[in-house]
């Protein structure tokens, strides 16, 4: 029932992407789901998902043992007072110091983990926007966003931010009613949406096309551009192969002027610094 009616909303994950913070989904993969044009893929059974789902757990209750947290009950789902179609589910909620907090819980794989150790960052934009998305449904000025990342507890407070909110909000309420309650398919992005695109047009043996110049031309860039590609992979793996084998066990390699050229990284693969540009 839950998942259900969540369907029948935008979500704080849904509202990432169609802002376009989101690295896994695009407007149209929102506009897709909502619309029931198609089914959102099916995670069940996924091991990383799976693995969230036990960790999440864990990260809870380590939030509400380093911050002294008393853990409240909170409805599965929320909706906005004044934009009844964005709601929000919440991982966790607690009083800390009689400060009503959101914890949002993140299980970040080794691969990712990157995104996270920056100290400039810390945390990945379409996570800050979740939880702003989040203190605007509810209403409450804190949240923690908490991680587990690779082994390592990571927790990150954000604040309501009025500004993002008067910018998002009104944005996100034209999306809906533009996209989703008049149904016009959103702008696509002919890159990160090509593996939905069959799901937009599904291919039909009978139909063809004539090809206008527009087309044709793009047709022949993209010949010579998947020709060049192809050369252009197999010269990057034979000299990455021979870096490789010219460090042996060497993790650095020092060019000439004392700057790092090339390293390994902590998970064996190489890493080759970007051309240092020269100064006038």
């Amino acid at each position: 029932v839950w998942l259900a009616k969540r369907r029948k909303v935008m979500g704080a994950t849904d509202a990432v992407a169609v802002l376009g913070y989101s690295k896994f989904r695009t407007p149209l993969d929102v506009w897709g789901e909502k619309t029931g044009r198609w089914q959102p893929d099916d995670l069940d059974g996924k091991y990383v998902v799976e693995r969230g789902n036990v960790l999440e757990a864990l990260i809870i209750t380590e939030w509400a043992r380093r911050n002294d947290a008393r853990l409240v009950d909170h409805p599965p789902l929320i909706g906005h007072p004044d934009y009844p179609f964005l709601a929000a589910s919440l991982d966790a909620v607690g009083d800390i110091d009689d400060q009503r907090t959101i914890c949002e819980a993140k299980a970040v794989t080794y691969r990712a983990a990157g995104d996270w150790w920056d100290d400039a960052t810390m945390v990945p934009d379409q996570y800050v926007v979740q939880v702003l998305i989040q203190l605007a449904v509810t209403g409450l000025d804190v949240a923690h966003i908490c991680a587990d990342v690779a082994g390592e507890f990571v927790q990150v407070e954000i604040h309501r931010d009025p500004e993002f909110e008067a910018w998002a909000l009104p944005g996100l309420d034209s999306w809906w009613h533009r996209h989703i309650v008049q149904g016009i398919e959103p702008d696509i992005d002919p890159v990160r949406d090509y593996p939905s695109l069959n799901r937009v047009w599904i291919p039909d043996p009978g139909v063809t096309i004539d090809a206008d110049d527009v087309l044709v031309a793009d047709i022949r860039a993209f010949q010579r551009a998947r020709d060049v590609a192809s050369e252009h992979k197999s010269a990057v793996e034979q000299l990455r192969g021979r870096i490789r084998v010219a460090m042996r066990e060497a993790t650095t390699v020092i060019g000439p002027d004392g700057n790092r050229l090339a390293s390994i990284t902590k998970s064996g693969a190489l890493s080759v610094a970007k051309p240092r540009e020269e100064t006038q």
